[in-house]
């Protein structure tokens, strides 16, 4: 058993804890030089690699099935190295700064990632292979060395399972860590590609590279796979400023479920604020947000599932909250999208899902076992009442001198739409080189109330006023009264409390 000194320190930062994982990989692939050495693989050879000599081909007859030609008596021992021992030893001087590290506090994004995947040690070490070519090229020639082919400088699944094993039956038990199912390909942290001139290549054969972001990530840079550009953002929640569109007694009631992990699926139209509140709780939670555009991403080349493995991998590399937006594209016929909540209820972190159409999940196909393990609650969010209203013109107008409660009462805006007026209000006002007044709000509101009216009917400016009205004295006064119902009913209903 490899004995560690009593007196080991702590990495002072995540990368010198990556440096110090690749000086392990360092060893593993000089303890194979050595024994490819000693079993006859001549660098001088200035054809190596290039054809199949007799001597190779008698060599690879008397080995034994599964030995390879650095390799050839299968346990890779050499007289007077214990090359086991001193990779056991090198492990344990690793993996005991890793420990002190961690107790002392230092962050180590390579620790965050094996713990976020829970991967093995052989998954740790695999990884680990094939990012080395990526951070030092000297590597594409050792590997080319050890594949006895100048021609093939990356790591295939071959050469990592002969680094990672001592025997034949070792190889074979980890073949299935490059299984499509198996943490590194299934989690999108290694991608596996074949040879281009080669047909019908054996899982041996085929060729690793570590997934783009997966080295980012570990280099401290932190963002989202290229590939999700112009689908995904993500959104240090650090960075949140008050809003009206906020519900603060809505994000304090999610924040004390939010160690259930539910999925929360916000309804509700434009502007009403779940974005906003989506960030404030991320804020609260000391989560950031990563927002997704499932819509977007399903008609795109990337497709929606494969959009969606890169998202949830980088999400969980971030330990972000997940932002889905564009669910309704999803949900057709009356049914659920299975596959896609399935992914989601698997995501270890909070996930949620927006649209305007109410929605539950049916059936049994989401959930592994047909029961599902977390709550799905709906969050519905409505246009704000007259009061809120008001308090969200006041919010952005207040300090000039407006009636604002007759804008706030004839049109029911989000506040996101009441945003949008005041800047068209704004933009009118400056047109015509007036002030703004409330004819400009009324004016900006109703074109943005109307947007939609507009390809269905032709709208009129009216040209009479009550005067040029003719009536019974009786039926005018009615018609006094219908109109103040209307201009009054955010006294009689809010603040008298009639609607309730």
């Amino acid at each position: 058993m490899a004995k560690v000194s009593t007196q080991v320190q702590p990495f002072q930062n995540s990368r010198e804890q990556l440096m110090a994982a690749l000086a392990y990989i360092d060893l593993c692939v000089k303890w194979a030089v050595a024994r490819a050495r000693a079993h006859g693989l001549n660098p001088e050879d200035e054809f190596r690699g290039l054809y199949i000599s007799d001597e190779q081909v008698d060599t690879l007859l008397n080995s034994g099935v599964g030995s390879t030609l650095w390799a050839a008596n299968g346990n890779g021992t050499l007289p007077g190295v214990d090359g086991p021992a001193m990779l056991q030893q090198a492990r344990a001087n690793w993996q005991a700064q890793t420990e002190v590290s961690r107790q002392a506090g230092i962050p180590m994004l390579l620790d965050q990632l094996v713990e976020t995947f829970c991967l093995t040690p052989a998954e740790t070490d695999a990884l680990l292979m094939v990012l080395a070519p990526e951070l030092d090229p000297r590597y594409e020639r050792l590997f080319a060395y050890l594949q006895d082919d100048v021609t093939r400088k990356r790591p295939s699944v071959d050469l990592v399972l002969n680094l990672l094993t001592g025997s034949f039956s070792e190889k074979l038990s980890l073949r299935e860590l490059f299984a499509p199912h198996g943490t590194l390909l299934g989690s999108q942290l290694v991608n596996i590609f074949a040879d281009s001139g080669a047909r019908e290549a054996t899982l041996l054969a085929h060729y690793l590279r570590p997934a783009g972001n997966v080295i980012a990530f570990l280099l401290g840079q932190h963002g989202l796979d290229e590939q999700l550009s112009g689908f995904a953002r993500l959104s240090d929640s650090r960075q949140f400023r008050p809003s009206p569109r906020v519900q603060y007694d809505l994000v304090e009631k999610l924040a004390s479920v939010a160690a259930e992990k539910p999925l929360l699926s916000f309804r509700g139209s434009y502007g009403v604020g779940r974005e906003e509140t989506a960030l404030c709780l991320a804020h609260q939670l000391g989560r950031p947000l990563l927002t997704l555009d499932l819509e977007a991403l399903g008609a795109s080349n990337l497709g929606l599932g494969g959009g969606l493995a890169l998202a949830l991998r980088d999400g969980r590399l971030h330990s972000a909250i997940l932002y889905l937006t564009g669910w309704d594209s999803l949900l057709k016929d009356d049914r659920s999208p299975e596959s896609t909540l399935r992914q989601l209820l698997a995501y270890p972190e909070l996930v949620i899902l927006t649209g305007e159409q109410d929605w539950q999940p049916a059936g049994r196909d989401y959930s592994t076992d047909g029961l599902r393990r977390r709550h799905i609650f709906q969050v519905h969010f409505d246009v704000p009442n007259f009061e809120n209203r008001l308090s969200v013109w006041e919010h952005y107008l207040g300090e000039r001198e407006l009636d604002l409660s007759q804008v706030a009462n004839h049109f029911r805006f989000s506040p996101g739409q009441i945003e949008d007026a005041i800047a068209t209000a704004q933009d009118l006002a400056r047109w015509e080189d007036e002030p703004l007044a409330e004819a400009h709000l009324f004016e900006a509101s109703r074109i943005h109330s109307n947007q939609k009216l507009a390809t269905l009917a032709t709208k009129i400016r009216p040209r009479y006023t009550w005067n040029d009205i003719i009536l019974p004295g009786d039926t005018f006064q009615q018609l006094h009264e219908m109109v103040n119902t209307v201009a009054r009913k955010h006294i009689v209903y809010g603040q008298w409390g009639f609607d309730a």
